[in-house]
């Protein structure tokens, strides 16, 4: 056999071979269902795209804008705290985002203690805080557990809960215990450099 006639068999054993699935499709659903399968799905499927590429094209470009406009009442944007970081924050849902999310919020906690900011951009960051500490699974656990050790142990200091913990654990009830204070499940009193928890802040004024 020669070359060419081998490659031209080939070829069409190829062709066959693409065809038969639209072959066999277009006998068992009909013509109408086999366009729309084909033709009308990825097409769609292309406008769905083109549609949700547009709204996030048009969403960045409102948050830019807004950013601007903040920029000027003299709020601060950097890397470590800018809007499009806040959006993709309060979007998290799925395990691996809501611990990047909660990762970002620690750091950001700590970047805005003693930046010459404005109240509101402070307010601002609060807001996505308590929103995102109602949906965060990990709070809600280490609440469930250290709520009613603080509510038996009115006072108790903050260090005390976590002196046996590791570094990383230390750092995340950290971060609970200052959501938890904003949200208002726990009251927080200075004391040296730890923290006195109370249940609410009636009970740690009554103690004083």
């Amino acid at each position: 056999m020669k070359k060419n006639e081998a490659t031209g068999i080939a070829t069409l054993i190829m062709l066959a071979l693409i065809a038969y699935p639209f072959i066999w499709l277009y006998e068992t659903v009909g013509q109408g269902w086999f366009l729309f399968i084909v033709i009308g799905l990825p097409v769609l499927g292309l406008i769905t795209y083109i549609v949700g590429a547009w709204q996030s094209k048009a969403e960045a470009m409102e948050l830019a804008r807004e950013e601007q406009r903040l920029l000027a009442q003299g709020w601060v944007f950097d890397d470590a705290f800018n809007l499009r970081l806040l959006a993709k924050i309060e979007h998290a849902r799925t395990e691996a985002d809501l611990n990047w999310a909660r990762g970002q919020l620690q750091k950001i906690a700590y970047t805005l203690v003693g930046k010459n900011v404005p109240q509101e951009q402070k307010d601002r960051f609060t807001a996505v805080m308590k929103q995102f500490a109602l949906i965060d699974p990990l709070y809600k656990q280490i609440m469930e557990k250290a709520l009613p050790v603080i509510q038996s142990n009115p006072g108790v200091t903050q260090s005390t809960l976590y002196k046996e913990l590791s570094s990383k654990e230390k750092e995340l009830m950290r971060y609970v215990f200052y959501f938890a204070h904003e949200l208002g499940h726990i009251y927080r009193k200075k004391k040296g450099n730890s923290y006195r928890l109370f249940a609410t802040k009636e009970i740690a004024d009554s103690l004083g």
